[in-house]
């Protein structure tokens, strides 16, 4: 098994199945969480609905195939992350942005869908298969004191630091996550022992528990 080391300066951030996102040992630190459904719509309400994607894009080929679109006004720097499928096969880099979120109430598995090109942002819900697909996390504070536009920190479990950005009066972390650790200092499958661990295509698409990965396994996407 190929065993690599991830460097610091985070690009992409990591992606995470939702079983990860899901947890009960915690991807976010005390005070944050993995968003909800009705929370993210208010953030995509307060963007102007689903015309909205292209305010929080970080218009670069670096991050996007195209950037024939509007410059973002709202530092919460969206890249093209893509994802990673059911069936284990790496989609979508610089084509879109799938943000996991949570609504325990319906049990189901819905994202946070930005489209940069079409300039398209929505809450999707997605079918029982979408639980072993890779998205990134942005994670959200349960109550913050910055007011729209100010920004902040957040310390993940790893201790990594984040930049935050308040979205209307939802404090959110302004770079995709790239947490390797639980709360309760459990090591995130894929980073076995404090390393990142490559799972190859069969053994992603037969995950029924927790795990994440680097698109593609690409360290310079980090």
């Amino acid at each position: 098994m190929r065993i690599i080391h991830i460097p610091r300066k985070v690009s992409f951030g990591l992606l995470y199945n939702w079983y990860a996102a899901t947890d009960v040992r915690n991807l976010a630190s005390t005070g944050w969480h993995v968003p909800t459904a009705t929370q993210a719509s208010t953030f995509i309400t307060y963007l102007g609905g689903v015309t909205g994607a292209a305010s929080i894009a970080e218009k670069s080929l670096d991050y996007w195939a195209d950037t024939n679109i509007a410059i973002g006004t709202i530092p919460w720097k969206a890249r093209g992350t893509g994802s990673r499928n059911q069936s284990g096969n790496f989609i979508s880099f610089k084509q879109n942005s799938p943000v996991s979120i949570i609504d325990a109430s319906l049990g189901k598995v819905m994202y946070i869908f930005a489209a940069i090109g079409q300039n398209q942002i929505y809450v999707t819900t997605a079918n029982e298969s979408a639980k072993k697909f890779g998205c990134s996390v942005r994670l959200m504070k349960d109550s913050t004191t910055l007011t729209n536009g100010q920004t902040g920190t957040y310390t993940g479990n790893n201790g990594k630091v984040y930049p935050t950005i308040c979205v209307g009066t939802q404090e959110w972390l302004s770079e995709s996550l790239a947490e390797t650790q639980y709360r309760n200092g459990d090591w995130i499958t894929g980073y076995n022992g404090g390393v990142y661990t490559r799972i190859s295509t069969a053994t992603w698409a037969a995950l029924t528990t927790e795990a994440l990965c680097i698109y593609n396994d690409d360290l310079r996407l980090l």
